[in-house]
């Protein structure tokens, strides 16, 4: 009997027990809309709480620990962006909602297993941080914009004698915007980084000192302008200065294999502040008139042109050139080249196996003088030959170039390089001349008789027809709004 009660006795502790079990383990099973106990995201515990609550609380402790700034920096100098102005946050709904779902996979027994697990053990969420990464590289590339630095190719810094002096090439620099922006991210950790170095990449220049010294050794090409006939006084030398301060800018410029030369990129801006001087120049009106007037940097389309015939006797490849809004006296027409600050430009490619460079210098004798020097190799023949013609409305030419081999061999027939157009200015109304001093107009009794209507006008005579355009002309709009005349 003692045997027996001893039996029942064990019977119903291991039923207490199993009850027990089944509750708690129905406790754990049952999802009462919080996240598990044992759970950590980072350092704050979260178990037990809403996940409202929950991302309420990493808000609060730990957003205050995200870096304000971030500091970019790069060769001692450095750059501080707001984080706010990127969008850099904390992601604490997100980790609240991870460290809910950590303890809730799908089928009841691996749910109690994983939550047994955390809760003696416990668990840590890590929490992310997020960027907006279109502001972050709007506001790198800025940065950027600062410290890139375009190749300088090596330079020819003098001329003389027929050496020539050099100063070395130097390299480039260029911001890799989202290799910046990723380390800025910091791949989303918590807590991002408060500084980082510019990712920055070395641009070599393509023509080194070291290609250059035995490639220059002879005269590819050579054209010269006078720039004493039809001016003098002030007139000719304020147009001789300023193409000397071109030139200054000019002078020693090398193309490597395929690079294009822009007037306006190596010259720039033609300033009073940068010592430019008032000479003459003219412009074309919407009437179709042509204003005569000085302007600083009056002259320098003769450098322009004088280059455009040069470059031409080389074999170089024209890119963009415009003729006057008039034939110019110290070129012969279709032969002229415009320039105007971001409006007209002269360019040109070169389309030689090896570099160029490029020597301008305005002699005693008031010769405007340009060479270009490279290799024997790709020196050739050029035959430059332009017609000219006389219109109802204008007048034109075409300009076509001929190549040969230095043995005489035609490499390139008749090629057309450009047309050019020159609009006859409209007669100019003659002045009113003054009334007779003392005269006064006569009284009039007589209404004024009303105005007949107007005729109206007669069409204007079309143009000749011309050859299709080549490169550098716009022949839906031949000529420019306002071009310089280097007179």
């Amino acid at each position: 009997m003692a045997g027996l009660t001893g039996w029942w006795r064990y019977a119903g502790f291991a039923a207490v027990c199993l009850g027990t079990f089944l509750a708690g383990a129905a406790g754990v099973v049952r999802d009462n809309g919080r996240i598990g106990q044992g759970i950590l995201v980072e350092n704050v515990p979260v178990g037990g709480l809403t996940r409202a609550d929950a991302a309420h609380l990493i808000a609060r402790e730990l957003t205050g620990k995200l870096p304000p700034t971030l500091r970019l920096e790069y060769a001692g100098q450095a750059w501080t962006l707001d984080g706010a102005s990127f969008g850099r946050r904390a992601k604490a709904a997100e980790a609240a909602d991870e460290a809910y779902q950590l303890t809730r996979p799908d089928g009841a027994a691996r749910r109690v297993a994983r939550r047994l697990k955390v809760l003696h053990r416990g668990a840590v969420v890590p929490l992310h941080v997020a960027v907006d990464r279109d502001k972050l590289e709007a506001l790198i590339g800025a940065v950027a914009e600062q410290v890139d630095r375009a190749p300088q190719n090596v330079k020819v810094r003098d001329f003389i004698g027929g050496r020539l002096y050099f100063q070395e090439e130097q390299d480039g620099l260029k911001v890799d915007i989202a290799k910046t922006a990723e380390r800025a991210a910091g791949s989303g950790a918590f807590p991002p980084p408060a500084f980082v170095e510019l990712a920055v990449e070395r641009v070599p220049a393509k023509v080194k000192l070291a290609d250059v010294r035995q490639e220059f050794n002879t005269v590819l090409a050579e054209y010269r302008t006078s720039m004493s006939k039809g001016y003098d006084g002030e007139m000719r030398e304020n147009r001789v200065h300023n193409v000397r301060l071109c030139l200054r800018r000019l002078n020693g410029t090398i193309l490597g294999p395929g690079e294009v030369f822009s007037f306006d990129e190596t010259v720039g801006e033609r300033k009073p502040e940068d010592g430019f001087r008032s000479s003459y120049v003219f412009y074309r009106k919407p009437d179709g008139t042509i204003e005569e007037k000085w302007e600083s940097g009056g002259g320098i389309c003769q450098l322009a042109t004088t280059i455009f015939n040069t470059v031409l006797r080389a074999d170089l490849k024209i890119i963009e050139r415009s003729n006057h809004s008039k034939p110019v006296h110290y070129s012969r027409p279709a032969r002229d080249a415009t320039v105007y600050y971001r409006v007209r430009d002269l360019k040109f490619q070169n389309t030689l196996a090896r570099p160029l460079l490029i020597w301008g210098q305005v002699g005693g004798d008031y010769d405007l003088v340009i060479t270009v020097i490279g290799d024997a190799r790709d020196k050739v023949q050029v035959d430059l030959d332009s017609d000219y013609w006389e219109g109802s409305t204008g007048s034109g030419g075409t300009l076509w170039r001929t190549v040969k081999s230095p043995a005489g061999d035609v490499l390139v027939n008749h090629e057309r390089i450009c047309d050019s157009f020159y609009p006859y200015e409209p007669p100019k109304p003659p002045p009113t001349p003054p009334p007779a001093k003392g005269a006064k107009p006569a009284a009039s009794t007589r209404p004024a008789p009303e105005p007949e209507p107007a005729k109206p006008a007669a069409a204007p005579a079309e143009p000749p027809a011309a050859p299709e355009p080549g490169p550098g002309v716009d022949r839906e709009n031949p000529e420019p709004a306002a071009t310089e005349g280097g007179g």
